[in-house]
């Protein structure tokens, strides 16, 4: 510490007073100014109150708050730094790029006044995206340009074709909406069907766990409930009506037919049969204008005493419909059918899935039928533009002696072929195909009409048939149509029955394992009293267990068939027989008999080459060429077979007109060629132009 003289002076005193102080504590020289004169240098403060802007701070502890109290807060009173600004302030705008910024929110922005603006911030004049706060346009954005083109809501909804329907609180149901603004929602049809409540009419009902909507109505509604509240089932967002919401167990055990027959009423809509085993106790009459979707696994039952599901007409065989005018426009998809046949007693009732007729567009697709019982799967009387695609057919069981149990049967309303309904005024069917289906152990595809009512237009293509009963397809009475690129394999006898036929075309057939059944054999291919059928390119084979007499076999033909015999393998007897009047390979075969005779009309006029070849022996017998005239008659041979002794002449023959022992041809003026046979016993004559 100091000392202190006597002597001293006072500013000698103070200033080692002022030493003393600083040594004591290290309080540092502000210790020793005066409380007015302060002077700071280096160090730090703290716990201090914050400097006012008066005394030369901020009035804040804070970088936000201090820019407030100094006037310079950021968005309010100062802008933002950007890279853009030093970009502009090193490129000042000229004083008319800054009047068009001026003006923007008060005129019309013109293209160039886009490219100024475009010049801030972004190339507007060259790109289809832009960003604003808001914007004056005097005039409506037009829809092409991504606007509405109107300056109202009404007018833009109009310009949009959205419609008053989306502003409307309530959508009415010829609207596609419910009519209500809300619903009473229950947790499952169960809940709903056991409530007891009363709901006033128009009051919509739905439930959570299946997703169905019901409407109240006064009466006759599709269901009632405990509280007998009438319901209308409505459509799901498919716009289907589900089975299900109409009380169907689908549980294989009760019967499901009150709730598809409900379902059904009145026609006009699409049904949905989910997955679930459906027990029918007795058909379901089906009405007009109804399309039916069967998920895959929806397996639909005959129970055990019924023997069909769909109909569409009454059941009371009255003259419910004639022509084509009954209920038809009906779509058929998916679905499982089955009558444990097995379980079914000798001599009750066949059973049936389909039996339908007199209507129009009539479709069934993707269906598979698992079993049968008697008879047959599918019955179409008096069908127009009807189809049978895509499905599969097995499992038929027969009882003793059951014949002519076609899996698709087509057939003319007569009383003895559909006892459902008629009238029975012998419509037949016109236009019917059947596509892409299996046969697996059934009698497939016929008509077995002998009442003679013409079919026309019948397309049996593309199908597979595989362990026939009987014939693999018998057409009778069918005019024009096809049996056209089926596979065949296992039959037990004929491949392609024809009856009563009338330009039908056989063609591009494949066909193994024909007519198995000895006790029946017969043929692969027959044609009985046809006409202008054609028989071509079918591929038949005579191995394995075929055992057919001829691959083709034609006869009481009424007029030219033409029948091909390329593809075609012998059987027991040989590749074609033929009567008169078929085309074969290029030939006209005709049986004559002794002291008779026939004609051939050549297949072009006046003048030609004729062959003629008798295929049994040469004595007396007609084989040779000729050129033949029949403008002016002649028959001059070109060349014929050694030891053969036909005669050749003009004009008709009758029979006896030419020599005794030999067989004549003959041309003349009416257009034909004739052949006679003299030789005593009749020839089988083949004769081909050229």
């Amino acid at each position: 510490m100091p000392t202190f003289d006597d002597q001293e002076s006072g500013s000698s005193v103070r200033a080692k007073i002022n030493d003393a102080i600083t040594e004591v504590d290290g309080l540092g020289t502000i210790s020793t100014q005066d409380a007015d004169s302060v002077t700071i240098t280096g160090g730090i403060i703290n716990g201090i109150t914050d400097l006012a802007v008066a005394d030369g701070g901020t009035g804040a502890s804070d970088a936000s708050t201090a820019r407030t109290n100094l006037g310079v807060s950021i968005g309010s009173d100062v802008q933002a730094h950007s890279s853009d600004l030093d970009t502009y302030a090193s490129n000042p705008l000229s004083s008319g790029e800054l009047a068009q910024l001026q003006n923007i929110n008060t005129a019309t922005i013109s293209a160039t006044q886009w490219g100024y603006v475009g010049n801030l911030d972004q190339d507007l004049s060259s790109t289809s995206s832009a960003t604003f706060g808001s914007i004056s346009i005097t005039t409506d954005l037009a829809i092409t340009d991504g606007g509405t083109g109107a300056s109202d809501a009404p007018t833009a909804r109009s310009n949009l074709g959205l419609g008053s329907v989306a502003i409307e609180d309530i959508v009415p149901i010829s609207k596609g909406g419910t009519g209500q603004t809300t619903a009473t929602i229950f947790d499952s049809l169960a809940d709903l069907l056991a409530d007891t409540n009363s709901f006033s009419a128009d009051t919509i009902l739905r439930t959570k766990e299946e997703g169905f909507s019901y409407k109240v109505v006064a009466s006759g509604g599709d269901v009632t409930t405990a509280g007998g509240v009438e319901l209308d089932v409505m459509p799901g967002d498919d716009g289907a009506y589900n089975v299900l919401a109409y009380g169907a167990p689908a549980d294989g055990l009760s019967d499901d037919s009150v709730a598809f027959t409900q379902a059904f009423l009145n026609g006009g809509k699409t049904i949905a049969v989910p997955d679930g085993t459906y027990l029918f106790d007795d058909f379901v009459r089906v009405y007009e204008r109804t399309r039916v979707v069967m998920g895959k696994n929806a397996l639909m039952e005959i129970g055990q005493s019924n023997n069909r599901i769909f109909i569409n007409g009454p059941d009371d065989g009255s003259d419910y419909a004639t022509l084509y005018d009954g209920d038809g426009n009906l779509t058929f998809t998916g679905g499982q059918f089955f009558c444990d046949a097995a379980s079914r007693s000798t001599g009750t009732d066949q059973c049936s899935y389909f039996k339908l007729g007199h209507a129009q567009n009539v479709h069934i697709e993707s269906a598979e039928f698992i079993d049968n019982w008697r008879g047959h799967y599918i019955e179409v009387n008096a069908i127009q533009n009807g189809s049978v695609r895509g499905c599969t057919f097995s499992g038929q069981v027969l009882d003793v002696g059951d014949t002519e149990r076609d899996a698709i049967n087509i057939d003319a309303m007569f009383a003895g072929n559909f006892g459902e309904f008629g009238a029975y005024d012998e419509t037949s069917c016109d236009n019917i195909l059947v596509e892409n289906n299996l046969f697996d152990g059934v009698q497939s595809v016929g008509t077995h009409n002998a009442d003679a009512a013409t079919h026309k237009n019948v397309h049996i293509r593309n199908n597979r048939f595989e362990n026939v009963t009987e014939a693999g397809i018998y057409a009778a009475f069918w005019t024009g149509g096809s049996i056209a690129g089926n596979y065949f394999d296992g039959v037990d006898n004929k491949a392609v029955s024809m009856d009563t036929c009338n330009g039908l075309l056989v063609e591009n057939n494949i066909m193994l394992n024909i007519n198995t059944n000895a006790s029946t054999r017969t043929h692969a291919i027959q044609l009985d009293t046809c006409e202008g059928c054609t028989v071509r390119n079918n591929q038949i084979s005579a191995a394995g267990s075929s055992d057919y007499n001829y691959a083709i076999r034609s006869f009481g033909a009424t007029a030219l068939n033409t029948i091909e015999t390329v593809g075609a393998e012998a059987g027991n007897n040989g590749v074609v027989d033929a009567d008169d009047l078929d085309f074969i390979d290029g030939w006209f075969r005709l049986n004559i008999d002794d002291d008779a005779a026939k004609t051939v009309t050549p297949p072009f006029d006046n003048q030609g080459r004729v062959r003629f070849s008798t295929r049994s022996g040469n004595a007396g017998t007609v084989k040779g060429d000729y050129w033949f005239r029949t403008g002016t008659p002649g028959m001059d041979l070109i060349a014929t077979v050694s030891g053969s002794t036909e005669e050749a002449t003009t004009g008709i023959l009758t029979g006896t007109t030419g020599t005794n022992g030999v067989m004549t041809v003959s041309a003349f003026t009416d257009g034909l060629i004739y052949i006679e046979n003299r030789t005593g016993s009749d020839r089988d004559t083949w004769v081909s132009f050229a």
